[in-house]
């Protein structure tokens, strides 16, 4: 069989009504592909939906139990083919010739990207994506101490990439330890184009309640990214707390108060003055209300900002 140029990694559990949608939209692209189904564990007719498809395209893999978004991507990298690899949900949908487009813009990059970022259009907010600069190359400075990545991005990944660092399983759907970590070795190329629909239906790792629920293992993850990127943050004071204030705010809405103090003391050790102090005390004060539910209501509002960089993963 010829191998693919790009190889499309679906990790799904429970979806199997809104698999076809996404087969459909696979169907409309002009390059040649594979579709990685990884199935989660689903308890649905998901596997059995897919394969009656019945295209060579369509790879099937199953994992012996719900082990998370993370650790189904990278069950789906390893069985890969392609020179690029896309991460597109169970629920979502590519627009019509966009892979292409995507192929073109990742073969035609600098060496040194390993990564173009594209557009990824909600199809349930009427607000405009924010964009970044056309063509701009993002570093690994530009990310964590510029801090110029901002909301949800549709991405193409060189096969490359995933020599470095694969998805972090151990957190399950916090994919920025991923995203952010690669920019250790690799640079992100921008192209203002529409890569993906995201629908967001049923039961979602970014709704208001799940965000809660997670607010703890969203923590750690935050700790990773700070140890993942020492070297760079290490001059770095302001970006360091930064990071931290997310960290320290996520630990508060879990109610993790051995936690809270330990990340208190981080930020002090980073920056012993009165203004990062107070605003760690606010940053903390806000993580208690989130954990009475305020929280919930914040992401569900969608009106209040995110607390000293916080994160909607």
């Amino acid at each position: 069989m010829t191998s693919p140029t790009v190889s499309v990694v679906t990790p799904t559990f429970n979806r199997a009504a809104v698999l076809p949608r996404l087969w459909r939209s696979l169907c409309r692209q002009p390059v040649p592909f594979e579709w990685i189904v990884v199935d989660d564990a689903s308890t649905d007719s998901t596997p059995s939906v897919v394969q009656s498809i019945g295209d060579p395209r369509i790879v099937v893999a199953g994992l012996d139990r719900n082990r998370g978004q993370n650790a189904a991507r990278n069950a789906g990298v390893r069985l890969s083919r392609g020179a690029f690899i896309v991460f597109v949900d169970s629920d979502d949908e590519f627009e019509p010739g966009a892979l292409q487009d995507a192929v073109q813009a990742i073969q035609n990059a600098p060496a040194a990207v390993g990564a173009v970022l594209m557009i990824a259009q909600p199809t349930f907010s009427t607000q405009p994506v924010e964009v970044l600069p056309d063509a701009a190359v993002l570093s690994e400075q530009d990310l964590l101490i510029d801090r110029r990545l901002t909301g949800d991005r549709a991405v193409i990944y060189r096969r490359e990439v995933f020599q470095n660092q694969l998805l972090p399983e151990e957190y399950r759907a916090c994919e920025h330890v991923f995203v952010l970590g690669i920019s250790r070795w690799w640079n992100y190329l921008v192209v203002n184009k529409p890569l993906t629909l995201i629908h967001r239906e049923g039961p979602h790792s970014c709704s208001a309640s799940q965000i809660v629920l997670r607010s703890e293992l969203i923590a750690q993850a935050w700790e990773e990214v700070i140890r993942n990127h020492a070297r760079i943050l290490r001059d770095n004071a302001p970006a360091r707390v930064r990071l931290y204030m997310t960290v320290l705010y996520r630990y508060g809405v879990a109610a993790k108060w051995n936690s809270v103090w330990r990340i208190f003391r981080e930020i002090r050790l980073c920056d012993a003055g009165c203004v990062t102090t107070l605003k760690a005390i606010a940053v903390l004060l806000a993580g208690l209300l989130g954990s009475l539910g305020a929280e919930y209501w914040r992401l569900t509002l969608g009106q209040w900002p995110l607390p000293c960089g916080g994160t909607k993963r």
